[in-house]
């Protein structure tokens, strides 16, 4: 672990969220191989890769888009988060 996280608040969060960047991408990759996996038993349930690809593009957009409004409801001073992720897409 990088010893950023004792060099005050800057350094830490940075360094949070650089790990955050890399265990969402990590957890998505694992979830959609553990699907493929689960579903190919029955081929003929999957979508075409671009079916697939804009399905959850759609998904992850609409996903975003809840957070923002949760957070404008509830935590207004965390809207930066879902504001960062929905730029991201």
């Amino acid at each position: 672990m990088e010893r950023q996280l004792t060099h005050g608040a800057a350094g830490a969060s940075s360094t949070i969220e650089s790990w955050a960047r890399h265990w969402e991408a990590a957890a998505v990759s694992e979830f959609l191989s553990a699907y493929h996996s689960a579903i190919a038993a029955s081929p003929s349930l999957l979508p075409g890769r671009e079916t697939a690809r804009e399905l959850l593009g759609a998904y992850v957009t609409e996903k975003a888009l809840y957070e923002l409004m949760y957070e404008l409801n509830n935590r207004p001073n965390w809207i930066r988060i879902p504001i960062e992720g929905i730029l991201a897409l």
